[in-house]
């Protein structure tokens, strides 16, 4: 061989090393085209650590969406806190609490994971005044956040007992701090601790948290909202047990969605009969007239109230007022048309005499029964009558353990349909 052929065969076998150790590096099948082969070695490493960047980044924002779906369930589900809680603390790779704060803390809205009762009482009573970083955040605006190691040194931890004696003996170290949610009310702040000997709170970290903050935010204002509105609705309820006004909330075929206890006795007295799952009155007359008056409180528009009479199993004449129980506003996000029925309780004609043989209660305490069925309260009874609250209850406890109740809106029924066959087995049972 001459020597052009010697020098091509020399080419031809470091290019093909070149390409080999090329592919070493890439992995094979990396290359596949000409360009490919023309770009420089170090571009091509770049642009696949680009792509590895990328995917990592697009796993990330999968789980902080992941974490964003969650963070609303907790609005109507409390107990999917836990769970969030959980999930930062794998994306932040420290242990994540929630603390209620005011002037001080007033408690962990949610302790970390690894946290235990006497963890929590331990922060509350000794060491919240010497975490620094809660400190810090007292004024801050919601989103406001501090990494504590730019607050204290490490050796000044060693000064403080928040540092020292919490975090040290547990393992845990540098914190950061951010304002989930700040109201009238208090103030909502997130903490994250991570392991001793773990490096700070890097940039990827905090733009996490900093990302989930405004919908943790939004969920905990949800969760009030709701609450607010559900103390608003017992409270009502409350205030309509006391008046001893019947409450049924119907759907517009007759199915009964909520029944307070006054309503229950009613119900009990013959109001109205179950006719597979439905209710209705019993008289024809009068079940048209409520039905008319179920359609009436649930159009879709134009939803009116209308007020009508029903007999009960006793003969006693009832008002009842139908009236449309729908959410505010023009869009219902397709919830159920519904009517709440409320009605007056009238005062029950008892046969005390009969109550009073059948279950051998004494004098006192079927004039109790009476006064329970009427919908009296035990401390209003006593102090009518001129006896001590204590005696009252004593009597009421004797009357329950006489007729088998455990309830006063069992006593109610139990008084309003004069004890009743089934009642009388069971006592003799």
């Amino acid at each position: 061989m001459n020597g052009a052929g010697r020098n091509k065969v020399r080419r031809t076998s470091s290019v093909r090393r070149r390409s080999s150790d090329i592919e070493r590096v890439k992995g094979p099948g990396r290359i596949t085209s000409p360009e490919q082969r023309r770009t420089p070695l170090a571009l091509r490493i770049r642009e696949r650590r680009k792509d590895m960047g990328r995917v990592a980044m697009t796993r990330d924002e999968d789980e902080l969406n992941a974490i964003v779906d969650l963070i609303y369930d907790t609005a109507v589900a409390p107990e999917r806190w836990r769970d969030v809680a959980g999930r930062l603390e794998r994306l932040a790779r420290g242990r994540v609490a929630f603390l209620a704060q005011d002037q001080r803390p007033t408690g962990f809205f949610m302790p970390c994971s690894e946290a235990q009762g006497p963890d929590i009482a331990e922060y509350l009573e000794r060491h919240w005044s010497t975490d620094l970083a809660m400190r810090h955040l007292r004024g801050a605006p919601e989103g406001g956040s501090i990494v504590d190691s730019r607050l204290v040194s490490d050796e000044g931890r060693q000064r403080l007992g928040f540092y020292r004696d919490y975090l040290a003996p547990r393992g845990l170290h540098r914190g950061y701090y951010t304002v989930v949610c700040r109201d009238d009310d208090s103030t909502v702040v997130m903490g994250v601790h991570r392991p001793d000997k773990t490096d700070d709170f890097e940039a990827d970290c905090t733009r996490a948290i900093a990302f989930v903050q405004p919908h943790l935010s939004r969920a905990i204002r949800l969760a009030k909202r709701l609450i607010a509105a559900e103390a608003a609705r017992d409270a009502s309820l409350a205030a309509m047990d006391e008046a001893s006004i019947g409450v049924i909330v119907l759907s517009h075929d007759g199915v009964a969605r909520f029944v307070n206890r006054f309503g229950e006795a009613q119900l009990a007295a013959g109001l109205l009969s179950s006719r597979c799952g439905r209710w209705a009155a019993a008289e024809g007359r009068e079940d048209r007239a409520l039905q008319v008056a179920l359609s009436k409180a649930t159009r879709s528009i134009g939803a009116v109230a209308t007020t009508f009479n029903l007999t009960d199993r006793r003969g006693h004449a009832v008002k009842v007022t139908a009236m449309p129980l729908r959410p505010a506003g023009l869009m219902h996000l397709g919830s159920e048309p519904l009517a709440m029925l409320t009605f007056a309780v009238p005062a029950p004609d008892l046969d005390v005499d009969g109550l009073r043989l059948t279950y051998g209660l004494t004098t006192a305490e079927a004039r109790l029964l009476e006064a329970v069925a009427a919908g009296e309260r035990v401390g209003d009874y006593a102090a009518r009558v001129g006896v001590q609250l204590t005696t009252a209850k004593t009597h009421l406890r004797s009357v329950f353990a006489k007729t088998g109740e455990q309830r006063q809106a069992g006593l109610v029924r139990l008084a309003l349909r004069g004890g009743g066959p089934a009642l009388r087995v069971d006592q003799a049972a």
